[in-house]
């Protein structure tokens, strides 16, 4: 199973991101996909397209201190009794990468079991970028530090000139982040994300 993390403040696109890029995997190599729902999104899940569909309602302290087992138990249940290819978990505004990935790795060496991951990604959205970077600078820092891939998210309403401004806040706080320039709405740039999930991966 292939663990993908979606990041991101909330109303970034997280949700329409997982929409999108699980749809095209699942149309083009029949995968058994689920997912772990941020409920607080404002963008409606397609539940049709999911082998195991989890709100995470009943999951509010993921990836959130302290440590909750919650998470792990969950994953403990879905390796012993579905035949998942992918698991896309996206993660509150708040939620931290590192405490699920520790998490993950308890599981793993639990059961004997390998995992792997895509790259993780952190949605930020290009038009409200600036605002985030005053009113939650350091939520916006932590997404884009503990993620390998950041996707710059609605550019298809915003200006050339925010998209770049949006890029050097993104250097900024870390150099090393690749970036993805994408649509939710219009769907560009989503294949690309789509090719880097199936192929690329990382070991936590």
């Amino acid at each position: 199973m292939k663990i993908v993390l979606i990041s991101g403040i909330l109303g970034s696109g997280k949700t329409s991101l997982i929409n999108y890029v699980s749809g095209i995997i699942n149309k083009d190599k029949n995968q058994r996909i689920g997912v772990i729902l941020n409920n607080q999104g404002e963008e409606q899940i397609n539940q049709n397209l999911y082998a195991r569909y989890i709100p995470q309602e009943s999951l509010s302290t993921l990836a959130l201190p302290p440590v909750h087992t919650a998470f792990r138990d969950l994953l403990i249940e879905i390796c012993r009794n579905e035949n998942l290819n992918f698991l896309f978990i996206e993660l509150t505004g708040i939620g931290r990468s590192w405490i699920l990935k520790n998490q993950v790795k308890v599981v793993s060496e639990a059961l004997d079991l390998y995992f792997t991951y895509a790259p993780i990604i952190n949605v930020v959205d290009c038009s409200r970028i600036e605002l985030m970077l005053k009113s939650m600078r350091k939520l916006l820092k932590n997404g884009i530090l503990e993620s390998d891939y950041v996707a710059l998210n609605k550019i298809d309403i915003v200006s050339k000139e925010m998209i770049g401004e949006a890029e050097t806040i993104v250097n900024n706080f870390n150099p090393s982040s690749k970036i993805f320039h994408v649509s939710t709405n219009t769907g560009q740039g989503i294949n690309a994300i789509c090719k880097m999930v199936e192929k690329d991966e990382i070991r936590y």
